[in-house]
């Protein structure tokens, strides 16, 4: 069975230019590959795929010009030409929208990483090139009988950095216990007044937590229109508005696990509506 594990990491200064270093390469290699993906398509009608792409960056990277590259971790690279190669697929048979070039002034960024290696004795994390990492350590799984798949470490828009893991534990997934007692069932219909409503009328409130921060947001944003762009109490003012904005998301989340967990600990089936509505 496959799970996903997530802490917050302690980098020093020093490890926080390495991986935005490592950012920059993985940035500049995914827009490198979607050029000339587009390119040579519209040119001559040829679809590249990441093991071209791979063979090309090979060679790229031995070019004078770009030996900076050799500094990144290679592999967060491959990984950077296998996900460009996920969001063609899903734009051709999905549907979805055709992949875009990374911009260098967006705070959030991500790098795939293997042959990560965590030790829970001592949260500490072991990122190839970067070294060991502090964690925070919320949760643990075995890692003398787990395998661990791929480690994404990421920066959102406060400045945090994260990892995620993907770990897999050679479990099988429990089968479905039978039902044995109608009381354990319950049905909810989800509401906007509400958040939710069960099926013997127990109602959970629908909090509104932006409702709560938005005049204060929207002041925020205010005086952020009034400032220079790009300058230092514009991007002071900017950290400000996506910690508030975070802080609500926190909330809701919050919330939202708080409500879910108590459904599962006091109902074994749960039947919800197939209705698409956003709260």
């Amino acid at each position: 069975m496959i799970k996903a594990y997530k802490y917050k990491l302690d980098l020093t200064v020093k490890q926080k230019k390495q991986l935005a270093q490592n950012f920059g390469c993985v940035r500049f290699i995914y827009n490198w590959a979607l050029n000339i993906k587009k390119t040579k398509y519209e040119q001559e009608k040829i679809t590249l795929s990441c093991y071209d792409l791979d063979g090309m960056m090979t060679k790229l990277k031995k070019e004078p010009e770009y030996k900076w590259l050799n500094n990144a971790y290679s592999v967060c690279l491959k990984e950077a030409l296998r996900n460009l190669d996920i969001a063609y697929n899903k734009f051709f048979k999905e549907k979805q929208g055709f992949p875009k070039f990374k911009s260098k002034k967006n705070p959030c960024n991500s790098a795939t990483y293997r042959d990560c290696k965590f030790d829970f004795e001592n949260n500490r994390l072991y990122i190839p090139k970067i070294g060991k990492v502090r964690f925070f350590k919320n949760r643990s799984f075995d890692v003398n009988n787990c395998k661990i798949c791929t480690v994404t470490i990421s920066k959102d828009s406060c400045c945090n950095y994260w990892a995620s893991a993907i770990v897999e534990d050679y479990k099988d997934l429990k089968d479905k216990a039978p039902i044995k007692d109608n009381d354990r069932c319950v049905g909810i219909d989800l509401g906007v007044k509400n958040l939710c409503i069960l099926d013997n009328s127990t109602k959970y409130d629908n909090p509104k937590y932006y409702k709560k921060y938005c005049d204060k947001l929207a002041r925020l944003q205010q005086i952020l229109s009034g400032k220079t762009k790009d300058s230092n109490n514009y991007n002071k003012l900017k950290l400000r508005i996506a910690k508030l904005s975070k802080k609500i998301q926190n909330m809701r989340n919050d919330y939202l696990h708080k409500t879910s967990t108590e459904l599962i600990n006091n109902y074994d089936t749960i039947c919800l509506e197939t209705l698409n509505v956003k709260l």
